[in-house]
């Protein structure tokens, strides 16, 4: 049959591979495979296929022993509240949030000038318009907050309802 240039897509055609069924195969067909592929093998290939089959198995066996490791999270670390008396009086309530709206004060202050001074050894230029409204907040808030009985008292911020300092440290 002599095909021209006109009719070649007429010619009946055939699939390329024909009809493929997928059967599996059978064990002794497997295993020429396998003893054909191993033995075709080269010094290399065989130093290479130590690793490749090692870092697998190595991964499998750290997720088959870590299965007994402790995964769950440590248990939080329990912070408990001041348990105040009953019977405390407005003016208390009071004299304790004035006591820890002075140690604020105080605790920004010494921030604003440990910043002031890490400015200076860094060449930085600082907006002193806001640093001396800031130290004027600061001067204030004292004169409001302070009073002169607060040394006779003894009454700080992390001691006053028997909280040691190494608690005062922790929060």
């Amino acid at each position: 049959m002599v095909c021209h240039a006109a009719d070649w897509r007429s010619a009946r055609q055939s699939p390329i591979f024909g009809a493929m069924v997928m059967i599996p195969p059978k064990p002794r067909t497997i295993w020429r495979d396998v003893k054909s592929f191993f033995g075709r093998r080269e010094r290399h290939n065989w130093i290479a296929i130590i690793p490749a089959i090692a870092v697998p198995f190595g991964i499998l066996w750290v997720f088959t022993t870590e299965v007994g490791a402790n995964l769950l999270p440590e248990d939080p670390p329990i912070t408990y509240a001041y348990v105040w008396e009953e019977g405390r009086s407005d003016a208390q309530i009071i004299e304790r949030q004035r006591v820890l709206a002075l140690a604020e004060n105080e605790r920004r202050a010494l921030s604003r000038e440990r910043f002031r001074q890490l400015a200076e050894a860094s060449g930085i230029e600082i907006d002193e318009e806001a640093a001396a409204e800031a130290d004027r907040i600061t001067e204030d808030n004292r004169r409001r907050l302070s009073r002169d009985d607060d040394d006779a008292e003894g009454v700080t911020p992390d001691t006053e309802n028997g909280a040691s300092e190494a608690d005062a440290a922790t929060n």
